[in-house]
């Protein structure tokens, strides 16, 4: 073997390192999808198509901070009772059903148990 090829040999074997690495770490790399609750029957927000899917505002914004995110979405349509012990017991990321913050959710904190992002004025 010429020293030549024997580069060549190098550079082949060292393009083969760095295709799999790159594609090990674009494996890795991806993120599972968000899960996301919504009370299909609220429209305009959220409501059945014929087609037995979901559509609305709430359904569109959904998708587009899953985008903004990079990520994809799983976005399941449950009863409005449910969502927020579902969002308490980790079934769901973030919940895209349209929901007032009141007294008593605000003081007892059942919808968020993270910092809050916005503060109320009384």
């Amino acid at each position: 073997m010429t020293q030549t090829e024997s580069w060549m040999t190098i550079r082949i074997l060292f393009a083969a390192i760095v295709a799999s690495l790159v594609a090990a770490h674009c494996a890795v790399a991806e993120e599972p999808p968000l899960r996301s609750g919504i009370d299909g029957t609220f429209a305009p927000h959220a409501m059945p198509t014929l087609s037995g899917g979901v559509e609305g505002f709430n359904v569109d914004l959904a998708y587009e901070v899953a985008r903004r995110l990079g990520r994809k979405l799983e976005l399941d349509v449950a009863q409005f009772s449910g969502l927020v012990p579902a969002l308490h017991a980790g079934t769901y990321d973030f919940l895209a059903a349209a929901l007032t913050v009141t007294r008593m959710i605000g003081n007892v904190t059942q919808v968020s148990s993270s910092r809050p992002r916005t503060r109320l004025r009384k």
